[in-house]
């Protein structure tokens, strides 16, 4: 069912380099470049919007809130502040750059149609053009269903090893 792809398999990370590079020449090694680059932004986007969420979480009254844990700036940010700042700065990251990361993804597969997106610009192009709008946000459900309890783990761990930390001075 469905359309099945020819697996390509390398035997390590060297044959992979060679065949590639015997295959599809020095600039199939570079497939994908541009998008990368500019999915560097993702990053940025989370860790200012995480700040700027946890500040005003944290400014807001946890009465208020109807939530039971303490936050406050001696206490540190609380897990459920963390978890909700976490969570909300890593679905504003993912929604302004997922279009990049479908379109590198279609770069750099193999096959018929891989020619069709030969740079990011053209790649968005032909999304919409084929797809429609809504397709440069093709598995994007499955995706936060998979990066957004990495990164909420990974900002509440953050939070409570820097209270350890200033705990320790």
């Amino acid at each position: 069912p469905g359309n099945a792809v020819n697996a390509v398999v390398y035997s390590g990370f060297l044959d992979g380099i060679r065949c590639i590079a015997r295959d599809e020449g020095l600039r199939g090694l570079y497939k994908g470049l541009g998008p990368s680059l500019w999915l560097v932004s993702h990053g940025a986007i989370q860790f200012t919007l995480y700040e700027h969420f946890k500040r005003a979480l944290s400014s807001t009254p946890i009465v208020s809130r109807g939530l039971s844990s303490p936050s406050s700036a001696n206490n540190g940010t609380s897990v459920v502040d963390s978890l909700v700042a976490s969570t909300a700065s890593k679905l504003v990251a993912a929604a302004a750059t997922y279009p990049i990361q479908l379109v590198r993804t279609r770069m750099q597969e193999l096959g018929p149609t891989a020619h069709h997106y030969r740079n990011l610009v053209t790649g968005v192009r032909r999304v919409i053009r084929s797809e429609g709008v809504r397709g440069l946000y093709r598995g994007f459900g499955a995706n936060v269903a998979r990066v957004v309890p990495q990164s909420a783990v990974t900002f509440v761990t953050y939070e409570q090893i820097l209270k350890l930390c200033i705990l320790a001075k």
